[in-house]
């Protein structure tokens, strides 16, 4: 997420200070940022707009999707691992699709200017 979404202040758990969640989106930013100087197949983005409730991570032959609950710490939800073939798998490549168009504008939804 990016930390100017406006969702962010809203999802603050156990006492989390805002300054400390963006805090950690930047260092987070930073590590996945150098992955893509080791390999050119990886893209880093960060949604502005809307929630993802879940966390997603694709590759050409998985997808892993972690979700979120309010009863549970972040990231510590159900996760569910599915193959290509998989119906789960072509949700899970929809839903990352549609984030990556509408969640990285720099405007609001029906508003929108691509971040090139």
């Amino acid at each position: 997420m990016h930390e100017d979404n406006q969702i962010l202040r809203h999802l603050l758990y156990d006492g989390r200070e805002l300054d400390a969640v963006v805090g950690d989106i930047k260092e987070s930013l930073a590590f996945y940022s150098s992955l893509i100087d080791k390999n050119s197949n990886i893209e880093v983005r960060q949604i502005r707009w809307g929630i993802p409730h879940f966390f997603l991570t694709r590759t050409d032959e998985h997808a892993v999707i972690i979700h979120y609950l309010s009863c549970e710490a972040w990231g510590s939800g159900p996760t569910w691992r599915c193959s290509r073939h998989s119906s789960l798998y072509s949700l899970a490549v929809k839903e990352f699709e549609h984030l990556w168009t509408v969640g990285t504008n720099t405007t609001k939804p029906g508003h929108e200017t691509k971040v090139q």
